[in-house]
């Protein structure tokens, strides 16, 4: 899958006793000639396709002028899906299509997913009988791409991709209220959870009479109660937290945080 196209399939295949056969073979998709291959062209990219919508059905057959005609199976693309109720912050559910047509059938399939454009890593084993997968976000990022991976039963080490497919999910902040600057390395600092998914998030925090005494971009939840240096007294601080990131609906965060030494 790290090197397929948008919208473009490719189909691998083999044969045996080629020694006995020199004549193209004609590959054909949804019953239609789509084109004649040589007995060379293992590897056929058809990028007339949409693939990340609609389910193909391929064929490879032998030149019509031999006595008998030889035909493969036929084959088709698996197309994933990623059902997510916008009224649902949490949960998507991830459905495809069978792969067909391999002599013994699918083993089981591999589903992958990939956050905010990192390597994709497996997140489920399944049988060949399932075909959906729900998935709960777990505040990892904004963008979640899937794929899945049928593997043919058998021990032939075939396989299909299907087409990758992305939905995102709004990774919820969770500020607390509480600083305790006593160096036990509990509740140090001022702690925003998640916070490290809104990088360009900008903090500011005043005191009760509105004057400011903390300011930073890309906010790591390092504020100790710290102004010129010095520890504040103890009162409850006022904070707005703006998150500068399209993504989210939200675009400001306003709350109160208290320091108890």
């Amino acid at each position: 899958h790290e090197e397929m196209k948008p919208n473009e399939l490719v189909i691998k295949w083999k044969y045996d006793d080629g020694d006995f056969y020199d004549k193209p073979f004609y590959l054909y998709r949804d019953n239609v000639l789509l084109d004649s291959i040589s007995t060379g062209d293992l590897i056929i990219p058809d990028s007339t396709v949409v693939s990340d919508s609609l389910i193909y059905s391929y064929e490879i057959v032998t030149n019509e002028d031999c006595e008998n005609q030889i035909a493969s199976a036929y084959h088709n693309n698996i197309l994933l899906n990623v059902d997510f109720d916008e009224n649902d912050k949490e949960n998507a559910e991830v459905i495809w299509n069978p792969y067909e047509n391999w002599t013994r059938g699918v083993e089981f399939y591999e589903l992958y997913m990939s956050v905010d454009g990192d390597a994709f890593k497996m997140i489920g084993d399944l049988s060949s009988s399932q075909l959906s997968y729900t998935f709960t976000s777990s505040d990892l990022g904004f963008e979640h791409c899937f794929v899945v991976k049928a593997l043919e039963n058998g021990g032939n080490n075939a396989y299909s991709w299907s087409n990758i497919n992305c939905i995102t999910f709004i990774p919820e902040l969770y500020p607390y209220n509480i600083i305790t600057p006593n160096g036990d390395g509990k509740n140090d600092t001022f702690h925003i959870d998640n916070i490290e998914h809104y990088p360009n998030a900008e903090l500011t925090i005043f005191n009760r009479w509105g004057k400011k005494v903390y300011q930073t971009r890309e906010y790591m939840n390092n504020w100790g109660g710290l102004h010129n240096g010095q520890i504040l007294p103890n009162s409850t601080y006022y904070y707005v937290l703006e998150l500068n990131e399209p993504r989210s609906p939200d675009k400001t965060i306003n709350g109160t945080v208290s320091i108890l030494k």
